[in-house]
């Protein structure tokens, strides 16, 4: 009696690295949601007020949601200029944060950091979307680049040491 041997397991294939230059708003929301499907420990996004690109509809919430689902060591970290959008229009994003309180952790940039005005989504420390600036659509998208990534890491960085407060994740009080 032969018996087979199985094929080998095949092993996951790394990504090729990749640079792309995005020179609008739909391609930089196409560029967020493959980000966060690549995602498997962290995401963190500096943003104005996060209304521009699709971070309270319901697809972009069910991918954050699967992906803080998939490890217990993912972590997502928001920060922004204004908050009035996040209290006052962005329900399912707060829901997430409620949901996920213990690590989605939500800030307001402190006065050290209102000069900047280029957002960001950092992956896993390899991957990113960095838009130049707020007033223009050009942004630069890298697949499996952690030279460039580690850069926009520590710019993030600076900007997150400058918070100035954590926006709670429920609302207390009658």
């Amino acid at each position: 009696m032969a018996t087979s041997n199985p094929p080998p397991a095949e092993t996951p294939t790394a990504l090729a690295p990749r640079h792309e230059a995005i020179d609008t708003i739909s391609g930089q929301i196409a560029a967020i949601d493959e980000l966060i499907g690549l995602a498997t420990l962290s995401i963190r996004v500096f943003d104005i007020d996060l209304s521009m690109m699709g971070w309270n509809t319901v697809g972009r919430v069910e991918r954050l949601a699967a992906f803080l689902r998939s490890s217990r060591k993912a972590r997502v970290e928001l920060i922004v200029h204004d908050v009035r959008y996040l209290e006052s229009r962005a329900a399912r994003l707060r829901n997430l944060h409620r949901q996920f309180s213990g690590v989605v952790t939500l800030c307001q940039t402190g006065a050290a950091a209102r000069h900047a005005l280029d957002p960001m989504v950092l992956v896993d420390a390899r991957h990113y979307l960095h838009r130049f600036h707020i007033d223009r659509p050009r942004a630069a998208l890298g697949i499996e680049a952690p030279q460039e990534a580690q850069l926009l890491s520590l710019r993030f960085d600076e900007i997150w040491a400058s918070r100035e407060c954590e926006i709670p994740a429920t609302t207390l009080g009658l």
